[in-house]
C-alpha cells in the first residue's frame, strides 16, 4: 500500500490488493517491489486456498522520507 501526498497525486498511485506472487525463493515464495514514493508503506501476507483466505500475516510498515 502506498500513501502519503506523491502517491496521492500521481495517476495509479494509491494501490493495494492480493495477488499471486511472481516467484518460488529458496524460502518459499518471494514478490519483491519497488517504491517511487515516500510516506508509510506497508505489506501483508494472505494465504488463500481454495478461494478462502485461511493465514493472514500481521502488518510489516516501512516509512520512506
Amino acid at each position: 500500500m502506498n500513501t502519503g501526498d506523491e502517491a496521492k497525486n500521481a495517476f495509479m498511485g494509491l494501490r493495494g490488493g492480493i495477488f499471486h506472487a511472481q516467484t518460488l525463493g529458496k524460502g518459499g515464495l518471494v514478490q519483491k517491489e519497488h517504491s517511487g514514493y515516500t510516506g508509510l508503506h506497508w505489506i501483508e501476507c494472505f494465504i488463500v486456498k481454495n478461494g478462502v483466505c485461511v493465514a493472514r500475516s500481521s502488518e510489516f510498515f516501512v516509512n520512506i522520507q
